[in-house]
């Protein structure tokens, strides 16, 4: 079964996070006024907050991304004209930067740059099923059998 689809927010910002925790599956934060995306209500944002890397961004400034689950359907619809496509972008845009100043009042001045990789993006470059950007789920115990030294397979005895 493939992993569902998502759309990638990234927003370049002219400030830094110093005493903010970062923990590697990023924080969630509730908004008090939700923001639509994508066709979808979203009340809670998850983001991640990259600036202990200094590569990742120029000093002084960060990359915040989310991951929002998006469906294919939505963006293929929307496709068929790059205008209505791009629109669609620009006020997934605009609604990002909005949640982003309900949680960091002010920062809504600092955003330098936005990205958005939609579910078609995942697909252009990366040809996985259904847009999924990691690929499949595993179920069940892996059919993996090691094969002995005359290659003949055997069952692994080993436990996971």
């Amino acid at each position: 079964m493939p992993h569902k689809s998502m759309l990638i927010i990234g927003a370049g910002v002219d400030r830094t996070f110093p005493n903010f925790p970062i923990p590697v599956e990023g924080t969630t934060f509730e908004l008090s006024n939700p923001v639509k995306i994508a066709g979808e209500v979203h009340d809670h944002l998850n983001i991640r907050i990259h600036n202990l890397e200094p590569k990742f961004a120029p000093k002084g400034k960060t990359v915040l991304t989310s991951a929002i689950k998006s469906y294919l359907g939505y963006w293929k619809a929307l496709s068929s004209d790059s205008i209505d496509y791009q629109a669609e972008k620009e006020k997934i845009a605009q609604a990002y930067v909005n949640a982003l100043d309900q949680i960091w009042p002010g920062i809504s001045g600092q955003v330098e740059m936005c990205n958005i990789a939609t579910p078609l993006t995942f697909q252009r470059i990366t040809g996985n099923y259904q847009a999924s950007i990691t690929g499949w789920t595993s179920w069940g115990k892996p059919k993996f059998r090691p094969r002995d030294d005359q290659g003949e397979n055997r069952v692994s005895t080993r436990r996971s």
